[in-house]
């Protein structure tokens, strides 16, 4: 296995080395100065000069430019091997191959700076092939612009960042940060060990967020440990959630027209054809809840997620209540595993050895500041190039105009600048003024305590700031921009990507030309604009406008009342034109306080309630309908039986006229045919007489009969018979009230009433004149009538049910998210305790150290132990870390002073 090393400066090559016969020894001299064949006082000036040269180079820069092959030596002369990983092999040692480019620092056996202008490369094996790349650990590569920090780390795309042990950006202006972390398209960013954004050219500016997370579809997002992306456009957010576009995840980005649930279509549905993606919070059969949405606008062209409270509204419209809801879903977005935890923002250079091999100035024979060593000022400290300066006690400034100033303070390249306490600055043109801030690359600035700024143009202002990659700005205390021109300009804002912007106090940006103008607001996604305080920008071209409170809404004239009524913010997952679904929702609560968001399968319930009403009531009036229809058909038979009456009547009382008649001739004829005999038959006349005049008392009894039944069915009824039954007016009181018996006919009840034509129907009406049906009595049985009472009882159960839901899903999720923050917060105490850790100041001391800081409500805490080797050379650091929060950390740490 290959040995630690550390590399050689090779700042030019206008000095050479000779072999000094006289001490038998290696030493610098001048191209310019010659070799035997002069006279002896110039040779004895050379060989003093030589003398002086070994001397300060033995004396004041031992072990700084220096290489470790193995078994002692100082050189890079070591065989080919694998390297620390085990895996890649290593060619053969040599020392740098090349560092002859301008203003550029190269350290490193095999280390290659290819000629190349503004590079500045740091490890064994580190290569660069663009101007102004950097590349720090072993075996790391840079490309133009681009920087690359850890072991075999690589930046090949153009103003990329590989930050990592195996980190690979590939497209221009992407980001990998962590372990095996990859891009392979522009603008992408992978963070996370393993995270991976794929694709080809057209998908751009995707982001991984998560172990193991993967993004593949253009300007798509991916949220969480093992989230997967492959839909353009669209966002998987959590643990495992899946946006693919095919039957085991999401239907990316199909639109939806209309819905139909047994045999009833509902539609067309606002934002119908929209194709811009989906946001998926977890996939078939791992769904998560969407908790604490506000109550979204309800109307024809409204495109707002709904919560609990508004479907139980609609809901509550029907007699069916929503009893067996899931509430095992896991909780929103708690996994979403979206906090960058462990960011390096310093890179540790071990010295091992303490001898000089290679060193040389060239001033073009032009004598400047320190020509005559006299640039380190400062106790311990150390200048080293033309203009050096080092005024810090214990400082370094190494190159062309280089300036430490503070203690402790690290000035490497032309015109570095460091003025802060233990401040660094490699590379042209960097500058470093705040204590412990770092600026590497060509050129950096960082301004504030603790701030850093490393890449090419990046700017860093503000404690504990941070800019890494290309033409970022980080202006404000906790700011982070990373990528690629990001600006993020006020305190504890995110700005990561490709030219994206934060610039208001928590905002964060997350992706190409992504913006977050408002306080604690979140863009995410390439285009993606939150501009509205407290409010989110969810995937590619998202627009975030103004909340409306939406407190009651009215449909059919009924006004439901919602909770979630007074919004702090909104989240938007589209645009006008560009609206998305959102997938894989598990189902929401349903009561009157809930904002749960609620999924198509607890509307789908809701429509089939309504359905099952709507079939209910049909039943209810064709029951009705048949009833009225057997009464008509009662009324009918009725009717036909009284007009059969008053026929019998009548022609028993014809038949008795005409017997009256014969009668009456009979006796006129007795009369005449015995005129002659009248009085031997004065007895039979009299008794004849007699009987006459009993009928005659009989008729009157029988027309008294007949006058009483007409008077009788004149006071019912007035009826009008055809085929389909009879239409009575009920215009009778007390005992000559009709009534009404059930027939197999229609019956139509009341002034006016028609039954249209149509059989076994009930008319209380007609086309034109409409009647109410009152004092029903609540319904029992499944096809009784409904009436009011119940029907808004109901509509009340089943919106309080939603409400309740739809708040309680809401209020886990703000839980979660805040967990998220505190466990972030934690992290940063603790590592804000281990910076606190003081170390010994005298060789041969030991010291254990405890330091404690408070971030943002959570408490972090460090134990250390650390000590000074007896030469005072050497540095070792160890301490254990702890937060409230309930986590540990380990960390580890040496380093070689002069």
């Amino acid at each position: 296995m290959l040995k630690p090393f550390i590399g050689t400066l090779r700042v030019n090559r206008a000095h050479r080395t000779i072999w000094n016969e006289a001490l038998g020894a290696w030493v610098a001299a001048s191209e310019l100065d010659s070799a035997r064949g002069k006279s002896k006082r110039s040779a004895s000036v050379k060989l003093l000069v030589s003398l002086l040269l070994a001397g300060a180079a033995q004396a004041s820069y031992a072990g700084l430019y220096t290489f470790s092959g193995g078994n002692g030596g100082a050189s890079c002369g070591y065989a080919a091997n694998t390297g620390p990983d085990g895996v890649r092999s290593y060619a053969a040692g040599t020392n740098p191959r090349d560092g002859s480019g301008g203003y550029s620092s190269v350290a490193g056996c095999n280390a290659n700076g290819n000629n190349l202008d503004g590079v500045t490369l740091f490890g064994s094996y580190t290569t660069a092939s663009g101007n102004g790349a950097v590349a720090i650990g072993m075996g790391a590569y840079a490309a133009q612009l681009a920087t690359a920090n850890g072991l075999q780390a690589t930046a090949s795309g153009q103003s990329s960042t590989a930050l990592g042990y195996n980190a690979s950006a590939g497209g221009t202006g992407s980001v990998a940060l962590g372990a095996n972390a990859a891009t392979a398209a522009d603008g992408s960013i992978a963070i996370g060990t393993g995270a991976m954004t794929t694709g080809g050219s057209q998908d751009i500016n995707s982001i991984a967020l998560g172990n193991g997370a993967t993004a593949s579809g253009g300007s798509s997002i991916a949220l969480g440990s093992g989230a997967t992306s492959t839909v353009a456009n669209s966002v998987a957010i959590g643990a495992g959630s899946t946006a693919s576009g095919n039957a085991s995840g999401t239907t990316g980005g199909t639109g939806t027209v209309s819905s139909t649930i047994n045999g009833q279509s509902f539609g067309t549905f606002a934002a119908s054809s929209s194709t811009a993606g989906v946001v998926s919070v977890g996939k078939v059969g791992s769904e998560r809840r969407i908790q604490n949405v506000a109550a979204g606008l309800v109307s024809s062209t409204s495109t707002d997620a709904i919560n609990g409270s508004q479907l139980y509204a609609v809901a509550s419209t029907t007699t069916s209540s929503i009893t067996s809801l899931s509430t095992s879903a896991s909780t929103g977005l708690s996994s979403a595993n979206s906090s960058i935890t462990s960011l390096s923002t310093s890179t540790s250079t071990a010295i091992n050895t303490a001898k000089t091999h290679y060193y040389s100035v060239n001033d073009n024979g032009v004598q400047q500041s320190n020509y005559a060593n006299d640039g380190a000022t400062g106790t311990n400290a150390l200048a080293a190039g033309v203009n050096a300066s080092a005024a810090g006690a214990s400082s370094v400034a190494v190159g062309d105009g280089s300036n430490a100033q503070s203690a402790g303070a690290v000035a490497i390249g032309q015109n570095a600048s460091a003025t802060g306490g233990k401040a660094v600055s490699i590379g042209s043109g960097n500058t470093a003024t705040g204590d412990g801030a770092v600026a590497i690359g060509d050129p950096s600035i960082a301004t504030g305590t603790g701030a850093v700024a490393m890449g090419a143009n990046d700017t860093a202002t503000g404690n504990g700031a941070v800019a890494l990659g290309n033409a970022n700005t980080a202006n404000g205390a906790g700011a982070l921009a990373l990528g690629n021109s990001n600006q993020a300009t006020a305190d504890n804002t995110i700005a990561l990507g490709n030219q994206s912007t934060a610039s208001a106090t928590g905002a964060q940006a997350y992706g190409s030309a992504a913006k977050a103008t408002a306080a604690d607001a979140l863009a995410f996604g390439t285009n993606a604009q939150a501009n509205v305080a407290n409010s989110i920008a969810l995937g590619a071209n998202s627009v975030t406008s103004a909340a409306n409170p939406t407190s009651s809404a009215t449909i059919g004239g009924v006004t439901y009342f919602s909770a979630g009524s007074s919004p702090v913010g909104v989240v938007s997952v589209g645009a006008p034109g560009q609206e998305r679904q959102i997938t894989n929702v598990a189902a929401g609560r349903i009561s009157a306080t809930s904002t749960d968001a609620i999924n198509g399968s607890q509307l789908n319930a809701t429509n089939n309630a309504v359905n099952a009403l709507s079939t209910s009531t049909a039943s209810n009036v064709a029951s009705l309908s048949t009833g009225i229809g057997s009464l008509s058909t009662g009324l009918s038979t009725t009717n036909s039986n009284v007009a059969s009456l008053s026929t019998s009547t009548s022609t028993a009382i014809n038949s008795l006229s005409t017997g009256l008649s014969a009668t009456n001739s009979n006796v006129n004829s007795l009369s005449t045919s015995t005129s002659t005999g009248i009085g031997s038959l004065s007895t039979g006349l009299s008794t004849t007489n007699s009987n006459v005049a009993s009928l005659s008392t009989g008729v009157t009894n029988i027309n008294n009969t007949l006058n009483q039944l007409s008077t009788s069915i004149n006071n019912n009824t007035t009826r009008a018979a055809n085929n389909n039954g009879i239409a009575a007016d009920m215009n009778g009181t007390g005992s000559d009230a009709p009534k009404i018996t059930a027939g197999s006919s229609s019956v139509a009840i009341g002034a006016n009433s028609t039954d249209g034509g149509r059989q076994n129907v009930v008319s209380v009406g007609s086309d034109t004149q409409q009647r109410q049906i009152v004092n029903v009595a609540p319904g029992t049985q499944g096809t009784d009538a409904v009436n009011l009472q119940q029907l808004n009882s109901g509509m009340n159960n089943t919106l309080n049910q939603a409400n309740n839901y739809t708040n309680s899903q809401v209020q886990n999720l703000q839980n979660n998210i805040d967990s998220v923050r505190k466990d972030a917060d934690g992290g940063a105490a603790a590592a804000m305790a281990v910076a606190g850790l003081p170390q010994p100041t005298r060789p041969g001391m030991n010291m254990v150290a405890l330091a404690g800081s408070v971030y943002r409500g959570q408490s972090g805490q460090a134990l250390g132990l650390s000590r000074i080797s007896e030469n005072g050379h050497w540095v070792y650091k160890g301490a254990v870390t702890t937060n409230t929060r309930g986590t540990y950390g380990v960390v580890v740490g040496g380093g070689y002073q002069w």
